[in-house]
């Protein structure tokens, strides 16, 4: 009976030895698992409104801009208010939170908000205007930035609540972020950058973000709409070319889209129209040409339009005239007309005669003069040039006035016609 119950006492201690290591591997468990709770990514609450960028290197040594900065945006359909907001920054293994309280602002859908952080000591270019300011110095190549709808400041390695409204850890050390890891490293160069504008949001930090140029922008900056369709932007160039003395030249004018068509394509009407500043005169200078119902079609991104100009020889100021595009489906007009300029490639004679005119000297002395004649001789030499006389059909009557003339032009004569 001692024997049975001495065993029994043994087996409890044996049993109770093994709890006690059962106890001692649970807790250790239990310890491993609470650590790893510590730097579990946050689940932030989603509002439209998120962190698209993120740059500590502001000021730093080959930094371009003198101020760290946050920039925030709106991938929402809807506009947002950040009043009584903030951004907060934290080391990337830091425990202590420092608050940005931001500005009383709506931010539209597609719209940017920049908050400006602490400057530093090198850097050649400040930010655009900030939409609101604070002091924080950010390292630039890990750490710790939320959004929060409030101004308490948060606390922990890795906070957690629904007045988290976006959460970004950024470089290889920092120990809390969305998803399974942080985003790439920044620089003193590079920021992280929220892919697609901002638009990007898979609550994953690694994958959201990606290290590049800083582009920091405001709530002034050009909106991009998370999933609007592109913007197609049309354009017509300008020409400008010579007419030449006879026969016709072509004018050729672009019509130009900012992206390829999409579906449906482009419509448009397109005519000529006389000039406001000297201007051409259809029919004489240009053939006049009027279309409609023109197309780019899906996937194209050009269309040309050719206008025939009128040669002459006869001098005249530089002559314009428009190409106007009009009834535009399918694009926004950015420049709808297209200026064409008829250059003069005409030049105006001067007499021999007049050019030595019938006094004592020329009063044309010092002025750029265009004459033709006869070259009657040729002198070579330092004082080398050659000699020209106006034809008999085109002498004057005044016997005060040569008409004959030489004309310098040094050690050598050029070869070819010489008016």
């Amino acid at each position: 009976m001692n024997s049975i119950l001495k065993l029994d006492k043994q087996s409890v201690l044996r049993r109770l030895r093994l709890c006690g290591l059962l106890a001692f591997v649970a807790t250790i468990a239990l310890g491993v698992w609470r650590s790893q709770i510590l730097v579990q990514p946050v689940h932030a609450v989603s509002s439209g409104i998120v962190v698209s960028q993120v740059y500590g290197g502001g000021g730093n040594s080959g930094a371009t801009y003198t101020n760290d900065f946050i920039e925030l945006f709106n991938r929402g359909a809807s506009p947002v208010s950040v009043n009584g907001w903030s951004v907060q920054y934290a080391s990337a293994t830091g425990t202590t939170w420092q608050v940005t309280n931001l500005t009383n602002v709506t931010i539209q859908p597609g719209q940017y908000y920049l908050v400006q952080e602490a400057q530093g000591a090198g850097g050649t270019t400040p930010l655009p205007t900030p939409d609101a300011i604070g002091t924080i110095p950010m390292s630039g190549t890990a750490g710790k930035v939320a959004l929060v709808n409030s101004t308490t400041a948060l606390s922990g390695a890795c906070p957690t609540g629904a007045s988290i409204i976006d959460f970004v850890g950024y470089g290889v050390t920092a120990n809390c972020f969305e998803g399974s890891g942080p985003t790439p490293a920044p620089s003193n160069t590079t920021a992280v950058l929220r892919g697609t504008n901002g638009c990007t949001e898979t609550d994953s930090n690694a994958t959201d973000f990606s290290a590049g140029a800083p582009i920091p922008r405001n709530t002034a900056s050009p909106t991009n709409v998370c999933g609007a369709p592109p913007t197609v932007n049309l354009s017509i160039n300008d020409v400008s070319q010579a007419e030449t003395n006879s026969g016709t030249t072509t004018f050729t004018f672009t019509v130009s889209l900012s992206i390829p068509a999409g579906a449906g394509g482009v419509t448009f009407d397109i005519a000529t129209a006389d000039g406001t500043t000297n201007p051409a005169n259809a029919g004489s200078d240009y053939v006049a040409r009027s279309l409609v119902a023109q197309t780019i079609p899906q996937g194209g991104q050009t269309y040309n339009f050719d206008v025939t100009v009128n040669g002459d020889t006869t001098p005249e100021a530089n002559e314009t005239f428009f190409v106007n595009v009009t009834n535009v489906t399918g694009a926004t007009v950015t420049d709808g007309q297209g200026l064409g300029t008829i250059t003069n490639d005409d030049v105006t004679l001067t007499p021999i005669n007049t050019i030595q005119g019938n006094g004592t000297a020329s009063l044309l002395v010092g002025n750029v003069v265009t004459t033709s004649g006869i070259v009657t001789g040729i002198k070579v030499g330092s004082s080398g040039g050659f000699f020209i006389q106006e034809p008999d059909a085109t002498i004057d009557a005044d016997p005060n006035t040569s008409e004959g003339v030489f004309v310098f032009t040094g050690a050598s004569v050029p070869a070819g016609p010489r008016q």
